[in-house]
């Protein structure tokens, strides 16, 4: 040890030594903030959702189950429960009060703080649209061990958006875009445009998909288009070339501007 001063100490005088680490970053801290725009992951949500698994594998399940849109019978109920809480910034509100709760107990706070920091850059995405008028809104899909994140974009249709599909500039058009990565099928874009008593809706693929898969998901769309009383049609597009991008998404798959 060298002490860097010029002093002369006499014998016996007691020294003090101290040392100094550098300050570390919380767990929460070095977790990426969300991009409600683009990506397709969610790091913190994970990482709240495995905290609370490991301390209470039944609540875990329950919120996977009956909040987490999944592809089961309330996909619908979970999916809107969820874009309420988005556009609210209410992250307590949708986890529910057992899990705050549970994530505090457990010095989870932090993470806790995290997430809401997420669900409020979403509501601001979703209240701010884009120069096009696409308002982005980020998507946590599927169960506990294989949660991914879709992207979901929505905007009132254009003049141009109806002059395409041929129903006439006075028809009220909602239109929806939802990007999302299959396992076994890839990439995979839902372009929709929904009226009053009609939905048409795209599915764009990079490759092309089986004549059989192409029959039963329009057996299924039609089906459920009679359930509710709606007309519409399903077609499908092959080609990263015909992808649609809200502005701004910087997404990588190429393709059009709509």
């Amino acid at each position: 040890m060298v002490l860097k001063a010029r002093t002369d100490l006499p014998p016996g005088t007691p020294l003090t030594v101290s040392v100094e680490l550098p300050a570390t970053r919380s767990p929460a801290q070095m977790l990426p903030p969300l991009d409600p725009v683009q990506g397709q992951d969610w790091p913190v949500l994970k990482e709240v959702m495995a905290v609370i698994a490991a301390s209470d594998p039944m609540l875990a399940r329950t919120i996977a189950q009956q909040v987490m849109p999944q592809p089961n019978k309330r996909l619908t109920t979970n999916l809107t429960f969820l874009l309420a809480a988005l556009r609210g910034g209410d992250v307590g509100g949708w986890l529910g009060g057992e899990a705050t709760q549970l994530l505090e107990r457990k010095g989870a706070g932090p993470l806790l703080a995290r997430l809401r920091e997420d669900f409020l850059a979403a509501a601001q995405q979703a209240t701010e649209p884009a120069a096009d008028g696409w308002r982005s809104m980020p998507i946590p899909f599927g169960s506990l061990e294989a949660m991914q994140r879709l992207q979901l974009h929505v905007r009132s249709a254009t003049d141009q958006d109806q002059s395409e599909d041929g129903r006439g500039e006075n028809a009220k058009a909602q239109r929806f875009l939802l990007d999302l990565t299959l396992s076994r099928l890839g990439p995979m874009q839902l372009d929709g445009m929904v009226w009053p008593g009609r939905f048409d809706l795209m599915i764009r693929t990079r490759d092309l998909l089986p004549a059989e898969l192409r029959q039963a998901m329009g057996d299924i769309f039609r089906s459920s288009l009679e359930n509710v009383g709606f007309g519409g049609t399903i077609a499908f597009q092959t080609g990263a070339h015909f992808w649609v991008r809200a502005q701004g998404s910087r997404r990588a798959l190429g393709g059009q501007t709509a």
